[in-house]
């Protein structure tokens, strides 16, 4: 496991329209938290920037999506971490 940042379970798993997707960096990094369909498709970005240590929540409204299985995307300068996640309306 990566020391430097984790992404976590999103809660619930699946979901209807609203999820939470925690995720921790333990030092100041640039990041991002992408959407993206089970294609591969880019669908939306959540968060984008520089966060200070520490953990986080980025909430998930996707009522404007489709029922599926979809990717959620972590990404610093340390690496990837992905988790898949799963829309039930």
């Amino acid at each position: 496991m990566p020391k430097d940042y984790l992404l976590g379970n999103n809660y619930p798993n699946p979901f209807n329209s609203n999820t939470k997707i925690p995720y921790e960096v333990h030092k100041r990094t640039k990041m991002s938290l992408d959407l993206y369909d089970i294609n591969g498709r880019h669908i939306m970005n959540l968060e984008k920037g520089f966060k200070e240590s520490g953990k986080y929540i980025e909430d998930l409204n996707a009522s404007n999506l489709s029922s599926g299985q979809y990717i959620v995307r972590f990404r610093t300068p340390e690496g990837i971490q992905s988790e898949k996640i799963s829309l039930v309306k």
